[in-house]
């Protein structure tokens, strides 16, 4: 038998469970979205390493449960309210990661390990020679063959590229250069992955199909170490819901579960939605501190939220 027929079926809807405290979540943002699905994400998680055979960090075991607790009272949740002040969700406060970023050590590191493994030790003590003398002649003098070579051909099936930008150059020729170099990586091996076809997430809809009760009860199948059958979550939403048993199999449930994975691109994909709001909320509000006089764009500057 499989991991998921021993565990057992929940055949009813919890008692706490309210589809009318969920109204607010059509208005939702992709800032709000992508902070109530990164609390979700925490306490799925950790309701994982409760239950494993070496539990870690207990002292976030209460705050978890604190949690649930308020979801199930309140699920939109505020930022910055408690229980979810604590440490254990100090990430989902994060500002949401763009598409293109720039790159931390740890993405040097990595890529830098991978380049390693394509070199000889010999070749390995040459380059170092070289980047500390920096000198011309010696770059000359050198054989560059194989420092030639693009560091993406180091990181073949990686979806994530390192790439170099010279500033010196005016922002609409960076762009015709970035379009191009993107264009030549999407027609690589591996440039164009299923995801890069679909479209953005549609908040609007999540907020119409209740998306966010289905995650909550996701959680608490988890929690409960049992099975929620699509015919229960049907009954959850209720006769008089737009959702029946088809969409709970082929869209909701899915979706729901791809965003508490650990691997879910949906997520991903959210945060970027995120990024790209958030930035042209702090543009807009730069343009509109541009416009007033000193004294009173430093004092809005210095207000908190």
């Amino acid at each position: 038998m499989t991991a998921t027929s021993d565990r057992r079926y929940l055949k009813v809807v919890p008692e706490w469970f309210d589809l009318k405290k969920y109204e607010r979540a059509v208005a939702l943002d992709a800032e709000n979205w992508t902070f109530q699905i990164a609390v979700r994400f925490a306490c799925f998680h950790h309701l994982g390493v409760m239950r494993s055979p070496e539990p870690y960090l207990p002292e976030w075991d209460a705050p978890i449960l604190k949690a649930l607790a308020s979801l199930r009272s309140n699920p939109i949740v505020v930022r910055n309210s408690p229980p979810f002040d604590h440490k254990v969700f100090s990430w989902c406060y994060e500002t949401p990661a763009a598409a293109v970023r720039p790159m931390t050590r740890l993405d040097l590191y990595s890529i830098d390990r991978r380049v390693r493994q394509g070199l000889t030790r010999r070749q390995i003590e040459h380059i170092q020679w070289l980047v500390m003398h920096e000198s011309p002649a010696a770059f000359l003098a050198a054989e560059t063959t194989y420092l030639n070579v693009s560091v993406e051909e180091d990181c073949d099936g990686l979806f994530k590229l390192p790439m170099m930008i010279d500033l010196r150059f005016p922002n609409k020729i960076l762009r015709e250069h970035f379009e191009i170099y993107l264009q030549r990586m999407r027609r690589r091996g591996g440039g164009r992955p299923s995801e890069a076809s679909k479209k953005s997430p549609d908040l609007a809809k999540w907020g119409s199909v209740q998306l966010l009760p289905c995650i909550d009860l996701l959680l608490w199948e988890k929690e409960q170490d049992g099975r929620i059958p699509d015919s229960v979550l049907v009954k959850a939403y209720g006769p008089k819901g737009q959702v029946d048993r088809e969409m709970i199999r082929k869209t909701i449930r899915p979706l729901a579960e791809a965003l508490l994975s650990s691997h879910g691109f949906p997520r991903t994909r959210l945060g970027a939605l995120a990024h790209s709001e958030l930035a042209e909320r702090t543009e807009a509000a730069r343009r509109r501190n541009a416009k007033l006089p000193s004294n009173i764009a430093s004092a809005r500057t210095r207000q908190p939220g």
